[in-house]
């Protein structure tokens, strides 16, 4: 059986910019120090860490509102962020990234994920945030910014936005 994969304008522009951004990364250091607890050693909530999965909030200003985010920050330093975003008429994809331990309770991270505004019009967004911990393990929050990038690559609008998470926990069946 013989297949024929069609690729437009648009999806040679994304596969040669996802090729460059995958180049870039895998050129790019490990973060030192993301994590002081090994693999498998699970969250407890009682030590301070950041590995494990959140339920994410973030508030921004009336045009685009409150989001949810589910994010995933793991043990070797990556993460993922799944959300639909704060505007129903802009498709995201699944954010990935780094995170890193910048202080006490104090966490740096940065993640990309593709965004469509409109038919053929895609972008990349870039997410940055500096997370703090609360006492208790079970709660993050911080200033988060969010920049859009233009198909040359400049950023074409940033937002800024307050950060709150919470850390899932297992729920018994009842």
């Amino acid at each position: 059986m013989q297949r024929t994969i069609l690729l437009c304008a648009g999806g040679s522009f994304l596969m040669a910019f996802a090729g460059a951004l995958l180049a870039v990364t895998l050129a790019m250091p490990h973060p030192v120090g993301a994590q002081a607890v090994g693999p498998g050693s699970g969250a407890t909530g009682r030590d301070e860490h950041l590995a494990g999965s959140w339920l994410l909030t973030t508030t921004a200003g009336s045009h685009v509102g409150t989001t949810t985010a589910l994010v995933t920050f793991n043990d070797d330093g990556t993460l993922t962020e799944s959300t639909f975003g704060g505007r129903p008429e802009v498709t995201l994809t699944t954010g990935h990234g780094v995170w890193v331990r910048t202080g006490d309770h104090t966490y740096a991270i940065t993640l990309f994920r593709l965004v469509r505004l409109a038919p053929g019009d895609q972008n990349l967004e870039r997410v940055q945030a500096t997370l703090t911990l609360n006492a208790t393990s079970d709660g993050v929050s911080g200033p988060i910014e969010t920049d859009t990038f233009d198909e040359d690559g400049n950023i074409s609008a940033t937002v800024a936005a307050a950060a709150e998470a919470t850390r899932m926990a297992v729920v018994p069946m009842q």
